[in-house]
């Protein structure tokens, strides 16, 4: 894929992710305008140096593509967008316009299943059970949120789904989050399975 429009974020996002957004940048207006106009994707790429707002940042070379689902602008000119992440990308090139929006050429990732690693099914219960328990104190404790940043169906025995929601909503380091989304979806989950072994979230 070609001319792809770039977002850098403060963190990653995942596939099937819900990204709410603010955007007042003229450039990040625009962006949404195009996406929306051409029924295109954009790229959320994590920010390795920089800010999102300012000078383009340098960023992580694995983001994920986002689709606009929908939006919604104000009087005062702020558009909200909600997004949700679709496939895996890795940069080839990028270049920065005039207006600082980034633009790249990029490749999509495979995620094909290691064979030689597969997680076990004790694991995932353990994971699914722990994920399904965040979500209800979600839901007890915002509401109207949760529906807003869980995109529905909730699919507790899709392990990679699981994997992916857990991961967002966990309190870790956006640089660990961002090494779990480059790895394919049977050694992430193990990863994050291991991780919250040795925190005792078990």
């Amino acid at each position: 894929m070609n001319n792809v429009p770039i977002f850098p974020l403060s963190y990653p996002l995942f596939e099937e992710g819900v990204l709410p957004l603010q955007i007042f940048e003229q450039r990040y207006l625009d962006l949404v305008r195009e996406c929306t106009r051409e029924a295109k994707a954009f790229g959320v790429c994590m920010i390795i140096k920089g800010k999102e707002s300012g000078q383009a940042a340098e960023h992580a070379e694995v983001g994920t593509l986002a689709l606009i689902r929908d939006f919604d602008q104000t009087e005062t000119g702020l558009l909200y967008i909600r997004a949700l992440g679709d496939k895996r990308f890795r940069v080839r090139k990028r270049w920065v316009q005039t207006n600082a929006l980034i633009r790249a050429d990029i490749e999509l990732l495979d995620d094909f299943d290691d064979l030689a690693v597969q997680p076990k099914d004790d694991q995932f219960e353990k994971v699914r059970q722990l994920l399904e328990q965040l979500h209800q104190q979600l839901k007890q404790q915002h509401p109207d949120a949760f529906h807003k940043v869980i995109e529905t169906p909730l699919r507790y025995q899709d392990r990679p789904w699981v994997t992916n929601r857990l991961i967002e909503l966990i309190q870790v380091h956006p640089t660990q989050k961002q090494q779990w989304l480059e790895e394919a979806s049977s050694r992430r989950f193990v990863s994050l399975f291991n991780y919250l072994d040795q925190q005792g979230a078990f």
